[in-house]
């Protein structure tokens, strides 16, 4: 009689052209706006924005310092945001522990800065092709009431000061990456002051088809001999 043998034959999920690892990595921007006139500012490091509610993993990410040169527009890390009508100034938190926070810049709608459309430039040449983003805005202020309500896409947000002071949406970049993008910013319905700390793109990361297989990069195949 003969002897049936179970073989188990080891193939690495690389040999079946799958990539390794469990997940690609995130393509991230962070900008720190510096509040007008305090562009020596202190400078957010990634934790910060993970304080200030950045739900990715933005482990090794760096920090893009955002200068104030106008009050018409912001400058660093190769992205320009542009406003339609200038904002009133910039201010600094002094007393914040969070560096993305601690300073700003502020519309003030007692003196006719109500609102302003923000055009960020040069995502182009920042952000990838074909990819699903986590876009955010963040706002909180030196003093209570001065967050800010933000319109993308037809969506409107609005921060506050204890649980939400950011808002958040998702932008995905097609086959050309269009180069600008954006969006309304207005003080939080009666509020004086509506500020804007900085900001972010965080690429939603795709699992690789070896971790959608579920066994660790690693296939076990059974072979059955007679």
């Amino acid at each position: 009689m003969n002897n049936k043998i179970m073989q188990w034959s080891l193939i690495t999920s690389a040999s079946l052209g799958f990539s390794a690892g469990s997940a690609q990595a995130a393509t991230v921007f962070l900008g720190d706006i510096h509040g007008y006139n305090t562009n020596t500012g202190s400078t957010a490091t990634a934790a910060d924005f993970t304080s200030m509610g950045v739900s990715e993993d933005l482990t090794g990410a760096s920090v893009n310092v955002m200068t104030v040169p106008t009050l018409s527009s912001v400058t660093g890390g190769g992205l320009t945001i542009s406003f339609s009508n200038p904002f009133k100034g910039g201010g600094k938190y002094g007393t914040s522990a969070n560096a993305l926070e601690d300073d700003y810049i502020f519309l003030n709608q007692n003196t006719g800065s109500a609102s302003t459309v923000g055009t960020i430039s040069g995502l182009s040449i920042t952000l990838d092709a074909n990819t699903t983003y986590s876009f955010y805005l963040f706002a909180r202020g030196g003093a209570t009431n001065q967050t800010s309500t933000f319109t993308y896409d037809g969506t409107e947000l609005s921060t506050n000061d204890t649980t939400t002071p950011y808002a958040k949406y998702t932008y995905t970049t097609g086959a050309v990456v269009a180069d600008t993008l954006e969006f309304n910013w207005k003080p939080v319905g009666a509020q004086t002051y509506g500020v804007i700390n900085g900001f972010a793109f965080v690429a939603v990361p795709e699992p690789s088809s070896a971790a959608l297989l579920g066994l660790g990069g690693v296939l076990l195949v059974l072979r059955r001999r007679k």
